[in-house]
């Protein structure tokens, strides 16, 4: 798995991408709270804008069984590797460094051990493979700190 995951960085770093280049996310869906969040499958990856500061992740696994299976997480940013396991569907909120990396956008990837199909656990007419749910990625600059 992590020979797996560090060439796929490896191959998406090798190509050229676009300021909001974004592989391995569903659509945004709304909340009844006025929110969006989004599932994502067993991989996903995007880039974020360059500068020092932090990347808050917000993440659950509201997933059946969570508490007898709890999932595991693997977040890679730029060159650290973060792993993360999560045992009940409360939102976990994460705060990870962003270094300085001159002009370079910082990339990110995420890997769950495993994913869930509605459609194939319930009959259920959703046939997503589901790993974790995201909020949207939010960046706080060395400014931001007070």
């Amino acid at each position: 798995m992590t020979a797996a995951l560090a060439y796929q960085g490896k191959l998406i770093a090798s190509f050229p991408m676009g300021k909001h280049f974004q592989v391995g996310f569903y659509h945004w869906e709304n909340q009844a709270d006025g929110s969006r969040v989004r599932w994502m499958g067993q991989r996903a990856a995007a880039t974020l804008p360059e500068g020092p500061g932090e990347l808050i992740l917000e993440l659950r696994a509201p997933l059946p069984d969570i508490e007898q299976r709890p999932q595991r997480v693997r977040i890679r940013l730029d060159r650290r590797t973060y792993g993360l396991t999560l045992a009940d569907r409360e939102w976990k909120r994460l705060a990870l460094p962003l270094a300085a990396q001159g002009t370079r956008r910082h990339l990110i990837s995420l890997e769950t051990a495993d994913t869930f199909n509605p459609a194939r656990s319930f009959g259920s007419q959703d046939s997503r493979n589901l790993g974790i749910q995201l909020k949207d990625f939010e960046l706080q600059t060395a400014g931001d700190f007070r």
